[in-house]
């Protein structure tokens, strides 16, 4: 046990007779407006190549977390529908328009992306470096205007067929099939149990020819002293280490991802690995851990750009 993070045992341990022990949502990432706008254009920067030319009118994302910010983001870019999906509503309306403010205020600036996240962490992807603000100058031109802002904010708090919000989801059927252009997620499907029937999901809710962009995480979310220490915990551990929290991590490899998301009908049209070499040597994972390809056990993080097969 020496690689485990006691205090998340603890919780976890806690968490079979105490209800206040299972949240498992930490405040943070998508809270502010700054981090909103560098993760949608990581995303859509990466995407943007595979476009030609032709912006996505649908975006469904999944476990936005603390705001709608990156829907909000989206919009402003000129996306004409978003729908976000969550298991837990984190979010508030007041929130929300307090980060829609600081969009509009970066969006009018053209802000340049920040290498790190606000609390100073690496921000995984990197920035695009080449993103053309000209391919979407005009129509953020017209979402910023002062009509469209209070268009928007309206939407925000009645709601609207073009800003939509399901949580909890618990139904596949939630969407129906080939609703949307793109899906994203970034550091959610680390945290999803039914892998299996979420990318075939994810597929069903895309067009003929849809993408979807997800950052993975890997690494062990703090549950270990070491990045990589939640491949060396037995079944029993984890059992306990888990609890009654409705989610935490599910511990799969880069390369299990990868077959999933091949099996559901996706191909991977680039990828991005953020690399570490430090950590637990593989000798030490346990089963079944210690099947996964050779150098499976250094990715620390990865980002797919993929597409539906016709």
């Amino acid at each position: 046990m020496t690689h485990i993070a006691l205090r998340s045992l603890a919780k976890g341990v806690g968490s079979f007779v105490l209800p206040q022990l299972r949240n498992t949502h930490v405040e943070g990432g998508t809270a502010s407006a700054r981090h909103c706008y560098d993760l949608f254009f990581r995303h859509y920067g990466h995407l943007a190549p595979w476009l030609n030319g032709k912006r996505p009118e649908v975006l469904v994302e999944v476990g936005p977390g603390s705001s709608l910010g990156v829907g909000l983001a989206a919009l402003l870019a000129g996306v004409d529908t978003y729908i976000g999906l969550d298991l837990q509503d984190h979010r508030s309306i007041e929130h929300d328009l307090e980060v829609l403010n600081g969009l509009i205020e970066l969006f009018g600036e053209r802000a340049a992306f920040w290498d790190n996240t606000v609390s100073g962490d690496i921000f995984f992807p990197p920035s695009p470096t080449n993103f053309a603000w000209d391919w979407i100058d005009g129509i953020v031109q017209q979402r910023l205007s002062a009509e469209a802002i209070d268009v928007l904010k309206a939407d925000l708090v009645n709601g609207s067929e073009r800003l939509k919000f399901v949580a909890p989801w618990t139904d596949f059927n939630v969407l129906q099939a080939g609703v949307a252009d793109w899906l994203m997620t970034h550091s959610v499907m680390e945290h999803v149990d039914n892998l299996v029937d979420t990318y075939i999901a994810i597929a069903r809710w895309l067009k003929p020819g849809g993408f979807a962009t997800h950052l993975i995480d890997f690494q062990s979310h703090g549950l270990s002293s070491d990045w990589n220490g939640h491949w060396v915990l037995s079944a029993p551990t984890w059992t306990m280490m888990r609890g009654r929290r409705p989610y935490l991590i599910n511990r799969k490899w880069r390369s299990h991802h990868i077959n999933l998301m091949q099996e559901s009908g996706f191909e991977i049209l680039a990828e991005l690995q953020y690399i570490r070499t430090d950590g637990l040597g593989r000798k030490e994972f346990r089963a079944p851990f210690t099947s996964m390809p050779n150098g499976d056990e250094k990715v620390a993080m990865s980002f797919f750009v993929t597409r539906k097969i016709d």
